[in-house]
């Protein structure tokens, strides 16, 4: 879902580098300026503000705000220092080891971190709590986490709520360097400053910028000058863009959504909570087919997959939120989150498609194409293959497949439904896909060119999802609908290497 970066209305005099008011800077303005004190710093595709921040990238920035990098780093080095986590040797290592020996992190076992594990927003402001040298289980619990965090002025329920992401971690941190530390010895940026892990000249542009402004935290809530607000929303429309609709937020709506105490405007969080679960009910849709992106049809629906399409309601009302505070007109993106069983639900960026009309296989590992080949599935009638979600098990290299009128052999095996129908290379065949499985399909197996499935049999991992759809029915070979007639919308049917 697309999120609106810049939340705050900025004036003129605010326009320099780092000149950003104290809760009003957007999550863009945020990174920048982080990154000018070199706290905050991007990857090779940028600061990636709207991608989940892994656990062991909030690690990085804990060990930063606490001022220890360069100690860390030192440390490890010369093996003074070290982790136990198995998933945690990478480039975060220093990191895990400086704030392991100092008992400020904990694994999600003994041996393993959750280093590529999102981090959520209660554990991001638990770690700022740290940096400013509140102890959990002494100052606050656990449970109270983001309670603690919203009384110390860097923390807001519904601006941090729905996914949290590095646009957010950006935000918070940037909010959090104006807390006072806990002995009151000073904000954490000065605690920087004072440690030399943030030069004071580049200090100083932000500590200017922690002033009274159009929009800011009091209170852990936001909060708009009145006066700018009155005049801003005179002319503001919100449109909100559903995938069946859209609303349109304008006039009394628009004034229904915040509440006037004195010379500032504060937006009403439980009002924009109200209006987004109408929302929800209005566009929300239950038990209807998947709908699928699939690599060779492009959008596709899978009839045998029932799911429901809710609203994102809060990330859409953190949407709002930021759309009332930037105080101009702007369209957001509302777009629906599939549930199946109760829970969020979409096919992982490492799976096999079995396309049975195209007669064509895709394997995508980590969101990239690794194989996209033909194949012939099983003949229709009692040999056709069964269409459903499987899972990739039992991996073997050359075995003997037998049936009651065949026996062949075979060198890769990937067993999908249960051990009877699988993934395998076929060395009598010289033609695959197009009408093949009409008049010489499988006993229901996907049958697969070798090459091609060496590479399948190679990278494949047990319990990978295997999506087998279509029809797979009867064609008149050469007719018009014959897949072996028609061109894919998407893809190839030469192996991606």
């Amino acid at each position: 879902m697309k999120r609106i970066i810049c939340i705050l209305l900025l004036i003129a005099a605010l326009c320099a580098a780092l000149c950003l008011p104290a809760a009003a800077a957007s999550a863009q303005q945020s990174a920048e300026a982080l990154c000018k004190i070199d706290v905050f710093r991007g990857t090779d595709s940028g600061f990636e503000l709207e991608r989940a921040p892994k656990r062991s990238e909030a690690a990085v920035m804990l060990v930063r705000l606490y001022g220890a990098e360069e100690e860390a780093r030192t440390l490890y080095a010369v093996g003074e220092i070290s982790h136990p986590f198995e998933d945690g040797n990478t480039w975060a290592a220093p990191y895990l080891a400086w704030l392991y020996s100092r008992g400020l992190v904990k694994g999600m076992s003994e041996t393993r971190y959750g280093a590529d594990a999102p981090c959520r927003a209660r554990d991001y402001a638990l770690f700022l709590l740290r940096a400013l040298g509140y102890q959990d289980g002494t100052d606050f619990e656990w449970a109270g986490t983001e309670d603690f965090a919203v009384r110390c002025g860097f923390y807001e329920k519904t601006l941090f709520s729905g996914t949290f992401t590095r646009g957010d971690l950006a935000l918070m941190t940037f909010l959090a360097l104006q807390s006072t530390m806990a002995d009151g010895s000073g904000t954490l940026l000065e605690s920087l400053v004072q440690a030399q892990a943030v030069d004071k000249d580049a200090a100083k542009a932000l500590t200017d910028t922690f002033k009274k402004e159009p929009v800011r935290l009091e209170d852990g809530a936001l909060t708009l000058d009145a006066a700018a607000w009155k005049k801003a929303s005179a002319d503001m429309q919100i449109l909100v863009q559903f995938d069946s609709g859209s609303e349109t937020v304008s006039g009394e709506t628009l004034q229904s959504l915040v509440q006037t105490d004195g010379s500032r405007v504060r937006p009403d969080t439980d009002a924009i909570a109200a209006l987004v679960s109408g929302w929800a009910a209005q566009y929300g849709t239950y038990d209807v087919p998947f709908r699928f992106d699939s690599y060779v049809k492009g959008m596709t629906t899978i009839d045998f997959i029932k799911c429901d399409y809710r609203v994102d309601e809060a990330g859409v009302s953190k949407q709002l939120l930021q759309a009332l505070c930037a105080m101009e007109s702007c369209t957001l993106d509302a777009a629906l989150t599939c549930y199946r069983w109760g829970a969020p639900f979409d096919i992982s960026q490492t799976h096999v498609e079995v396309d049975l009309d195209n007669q064509q296989l895709t394997f995508i590992k980590n969101g990239t194409v690794l194989v996209n080949t033909d194949i012939v599935s099983g003949m229709v009638g009692y040999r056709r293959t069964p269409t459903g979600l499987y899972e990739s098990h039992n991996r073997q290299r050359n075995c003997t497949l037998t049936g009651v009128d065949y026996e062949v052999f075979v060198k890769y095996w990937v067993s999908v439904i249960g051990d009877v129908i699988g993934l395998h290379d076929a060395s009598w065949r010289s033609v695959f896909g197009g009408d093949q499985y009409v008049y010489n399909g499988s006993h229901g197996c996907i049958n697969i060119p070798e090459a091609a499935m060496a590479k399948i049999f190679d990278n494949i991992d047990d319990g990978t999802p295997v999506l087998i759809y279509g029809q797979n029915k009867w064609y008149e070979p050469g007719s018009d609908d014959s897949p072996a007639t028609k061109n894919p919308v998407r893809g190839t049917t030469a192996n991606k290497e």
